[in-house]
């Protein structure tokens, strides 16, 4: 009798101790279970519908999705993506996936915008292309962004996971700094700030420029955009051209560049007033002045650069045989000046003489 009474005791104590870790699998997953409950077919359509028209509307291009499911977890998922026009759609997608707010969707089932929680566009690639007769591939985005009509962009916030963005400047007269770039395996969380102003922070782990990249940029559809970006052991024949070489040439790394490029929209129709700057400590670079006969090698300096200067600080250098320490200044005017303040040791006066 009194083992059947411990053997029922037991039976019991085990069945309490399941029924706890199976309350709490129930607690966590209940989200899913009702969101998948309540994300019907009608529902998965309908916001893929509003997807497609807020979208279109904000950017001023035809958006296509092909294949639409609902997963286990009752999340939307929409594959093979295309945003623009082919052959060089400004944006396509290997899917994207929607997660809906189960407090809305009990709530608020008959407004479509208000039931999307998040977006996540999986393996994006982004094509930013200005063409040779100078119009940028997403000029119709700032067009549509200038009125007061329905260009509302979404208030959801997107997030880009294994990213890939493409610049190509095609523009052979007045080029920019920079007429090619790859940015890989890139990371991002984009938002709505306000009506029509985008706020993007991503991270890439690969790209043509520099070993990683970590960058912010906010875009005003009706002002411009502002870029700020921090790159990781860059080489500076890769950068040249945003240092303005026209009168000197420069080699070597910098193993921490911050730089940052903007974009004023003065006049609708007419292009962007551009102007840029950065800074970076260089590591064993060589510069050199042809037209004066002057050149630094193994430099190691602090560097400052805008649009229209280079300030090199707390500069030393191998020189004329010997060390420099000094600091100077360029100017890029037609032709380039400079100021130089230096401490000289060591070197060979005839080769001083020569420069």
């Amino acid at each position: 009798m009194t083992l059947q009474r411990d053997n029922g005791a037991k039976k019991k104590s085990f069945a309490g101790r399941a029924f706890l870790p199976a309350l709490l699998v129930l607690i966590v997953l209940s989200p899913f279970l009702l969101r998948r409950i309540l994300v019907t077919r009608e529902v998965s359509e309908r916001i893929q519908v509003e997807v497609q028209n807020r979208i279109e509307k904000a950017f001023d291009k035809p958006l296509s999705m092909s294949r639409l499911h609902i997963d286990i977890f009752g999340r939307i998922v929409i594959e093979d993506i295309r945003l623009g026009a082919e052959p060089e759609p400004i944006l396509r997608a290997e899917k994207a996936i929607v997660i809906l707010s189960v407090r809305h969707l009990l709530t608020d089932r008959d407004n479509p915008g208000a039931i999307i929680r998040s977006i996540t566009v999986v393996r994006p690639v982004v094509h930013i292309i200005r063409s040779s007769g100078g119009v940028w591939n997403f000029d119709s985005i700032i067009k549509s962004g200038t009125g007061s009509g329905g260009g509302r962009l979404p208030a959801f916030g997107v997030t880009i996971r294994d990213g890939t963005v493409e610049f190509d400047d095609r523009r052979v007269e007045s080029p920019l700094p920079i007429s090619h770039a790859v940015v890989e395996q890139l990371h991002a969380r984009l938002d709505l700030e306000r009506e029509r102003v985008l706020l993007l922070d991503a991270s890439a782990r690969k790209t043509t420029l520099g070993d990683r990249l970590e960058l912010q940029l906010r875009f005003d559809m009706r002002a411009g955009w502002k870029l700020e970006a921090q790159l990781e052991n860059v080489d500076l024949k890769d950068v040249e051209s945003i240092l303005n070489p026209s009168d000197y040439t420069i080699s070597g790394t910098i193993p921490s560049l911050l730089f940052s490029v903007e974009a004023a929209y003065t006049q609708v129709g007419h292009p962007p007033v551009y102007s840029w700057s950065g800074s970076g400590r260089m590591d064993g670079a060589d510069i050199s002045f042809p037209g004066y006969g002057l050149s630094l090698t193994d430099v190691e300096a602090d560097a400052d650069f805008t649009t229209r200067t280079l300030l090199v600080k707390n500069a030393e250098a191998e020189f004329c045989g010997g060390r420099a320490d000094f600091d100077f200044s360029l100017f890029i005017d037609s032709p380039a000046r400079f100021m130089l303040n230096a401490e000289l040791t060591g070197v060979d006066i005839e080769k001083l003489a020569s420069v």
